[in-house]
């Protein structure tokens, strides 16, 4: 692996990652790319759902879709014809800490692509009349996730790991929440949160960092406003309110079956090592949760495993199982067993330490790859733009270094058992 990684530390080197912040704090982060005609640009709003009011739940989610219903120049059509034109693909998204619009599309027509994109960001006109049918859409969005057979569950669970915590509500609000927002609340929400101040403009691809740089100044001019920051406790010191939730619904056949726990703040290298341990423990063919649980015993099809969450929120583990009415107490009392006590095998873990390798070596070869990865450090996990080019190389060394006793060590202090909470879906009785 010395011979990858002195090539990939080359090409990180070669193609630095850029920024500049304005004195307002307006951040604005190119990525150039070369053997790439695409270009891909994005602006992210500093507040997401963890920002919405407790009474109006839902708010920065139903922005996202106004913004697309209008602008003070364009209308809703307009808006979709030129996404169709002149984008290969777009979207636009909502997490628990940002709001987001990005495009992508051949180099030649990010001028245009970015001009609607600043355009929804700032000046949405949020028309009346589509207000109350947007709502409806959103309404049918919430029933759609409502009827995932783990929605209450899921909503339980999150009310017994979390006080406070803006995890424990759900991204799209309530149908009382959302009925709640008005014209004037979006307004107000512009005013207050799409700002200078709380905006990060990003572009990947065929860039030029002083293009996007001047296109960004002349949408957003210099401004003196202040967006709220808030700054969350991830409760991961705090232990869950119950140790098992049951849920049973009707016409039901399977059981599931959910362990989880929240996590303490970790270091990059605790990060990087309970990675490991997760893929070890639960995720894909080869891991302990697969081949116990359903190859060896056949308790169940669908298992699983991994870690979620966000550095400004906290994360937490979780491992599942689907089982039989019949089989649910032995792959209930087999789990925490293959999580907690089962020896950890020194052969899977070089296979799965030497596959993390392989994917850090070749994880940023796209556009949308180099923009997912600016993201998570730099927004999510609030690292110097610097960190940017080297964290791969990093964590492969990191990788390189491993051993299984980091590993096991890691287990026995971030998975503790008395933090973890079970969750039960079942038929109804």
């Amino acid at each position: 692996h010395l011979a990858l990684r002195g090539m990939f530390y080359i090409l990180m080197e070669s193609f630095p990652t850029l920024e500049t912040i304005r004195p307002d704090g307006l951040r604005i982060i190119t990525k150039k790319l070369e053997n790439t005609r695409r270009a891909l640009i994005s602006i992210h709003c500093l507040h997401g759902s963890a920002n919405d009011p407790e009474d109006r739940r839902g708010l920065f989610h139903f922005y996202e879709h106004m913004a697309f219903k209008g602008t003070k120049a364009k209308t809703e059509d307009q808006i979709s014809g030129i996404f169709e034109r002149y984008s290969l693909d777009h979207d636009a998204y909502t997490s628990r800490v940002r709001t987001s619009f990005n495009a992508s599309g051949v180099d030649r027509h990010t001028e245009i692509v970015g001009e609607l994109l600043f355009d929804m960001y700032l000046n949405a006109s949020f028309p009346e009349a589509e207000i109350g049918k947007e709502k409806e859409v959103i309404y049918n969005e919430i029933a759609q996730s409502q009827d995932n057979d783990y929605h209450e569950l899921n909503k339980k669970l999150g009310e017994v790991l979390w006080d406070k915590n803006p995890q424990k509500y759900p991204i799209l609000g309530t149908n009382e929440s959302v009925a709640n927002i008005t014209r004037d609340t979006l307004i107000k929400t512009r005013e207050a949160s799409y700002i200078p101040s709380n905006t990060v403009v990003l572009a990947v691809g065929n860039v030029e960092h002083d293009s996007i740089r001047e296109q960004a100044n002349r949408y957003l001019p210099l401004s003196d406003k202040k967006a709220e920051k808030i700054h969350w406790n991830d409760e991961s010191s705090i232990p869950p309110k119950e140790k098992e939730v049951v849920v049973e619904k009707s016409d039901l056949k399977k059981v599931g079956i959910i362990y989880t726990s929240k996590v303490q703040k970790m270091s990059d290298k605790d990060w990087a090592t309970i990675q490991v341990l997760m893929r070890m423990l639960g995720k894909g063919s080869d891991s302990m949760m697969f081949q116990e649980v359903r190859k060896r015993r056949g308790y169940a099809y669908s298992t699983g495993g991994g870690m979620i969450g966000l550095d400004q929120l906290g994360w937490r583990t979780y491992f599942f199982a689907e089982t039989l009415p019949q089989t649910k107490d032995q792959a209930k009392n087999l789990i925490p067993e293959i999580i907690f006590r089962q020896p950890l095998n020194p052969e899977h873990f070089e296979r799965v330490r030497e596959g993390f390798i392989d994917y850090w070596l070749v994880s940023r070869e796209t556009p949308g790859s180099w923009e997912e990865s600016i993201l998570d450090l730099v927004l999510d996990t609030e690292k110097p733009v610097s960190d940017v080019d080297q964290f791969p190389l990093y964590l492969v060394e990191v990788l390189s270094q491993m051993t299984i006793k980091d590993v096991e060590e890691i287990r026995h202090r971030l998975l503790l058992e008395d933090s973890f909470v079970c969750g039960i879906l079942q038929p109804k009785k």
